[in-house]
């Protein structure tokens, strides 16, 4: 039996509903860094939720993160970018450096990509 006292509507309509975490998104991949002199090194990446040709359509954009582990506590960098690719400058030559990749899209975030390592060359 339905208890009179309790207003239906209240209980099919609360008052305040959370709004769902949209899904994430997939992750870049193919990380790649290429080294290109003593202090710069060229990431790219591509982004399977993209089309086949990877033109980008609407505002996502990307953001690069990069550190070495000399010294071990060394912060990460990051760079936002538009476009699959970023050039990293001003790095230490001779090191090593981890590069990855997130996507931003809206309210909507990947976790970080696969990591992927550059050595800089010597000066």
């Amino acid at each position: 039996p339905i208890d009179p006292d309790v207003d239906l509507y209240e209980l099919f309509h609360a008052p305040y509903t959370p709004v769902p975490d949209p899904l994430p998104m997939l992750p870049p991949v193919g990380v790649q860094a290429s080294v290109l002199s003593h202090d710069t090194i060229k990431v790219t990446w591509a982004d399977n939720s993209l089309p086949k040709n990877q033109k980008i359509t609407d505002a996502r954009y990307y953001t690069v993160r990069w550190k070495t582990n000399i010294p071990a506590n060394t912060k990460f960098k990051v760079a936002n970018t538009t476009t699959l690719i970023h050039t990293v400058t001003g790095l230490k030559p001779n090191t090593l450096y981890e590069f990855s990749v997130m996507v931003t899209k809206g309210r909507r975030t990947s976790t970080w990509s696969m990591t992927a390592h550059g050595t800089t060359f010597e000066t």
